[in-house]
């Protein structure tokens, strides 16, 4: 399963960076809110932050997104 960072916008209007996961075929499967970034190091808590910052350069997610949030 392929997962990313990507920023959901929601039906108020607010941005929130959300974990993606998708399936082979690139199909949404589930989705949560992500958390701080976070590492067993400092090189990968900071390459988390990339990860998440790499959002803001992909196309928005709007809702509704058809699939069930996954409580983190």
């Amino acid at each position: 399963m392929k997962w990313d960072y990507r920023l959901l916008k929601d039906l108020e209007g607010h941005y929130e960076i959300t974990e993606f996961y998708y399936d082979e075929d690139g199909l949404i499967l589930g989705w949560c809110p992500a958390s701080a970034p976070s590492g067993e190091s400092f090189d990968e808590a900071l390459e988390d932050y990339r990860m998440m910052n790499e959002a803001f350069y992909k196309p928005i997610i709007e809702m509704p997104v058809g699939i069930p949030k996954e409580e983190k």
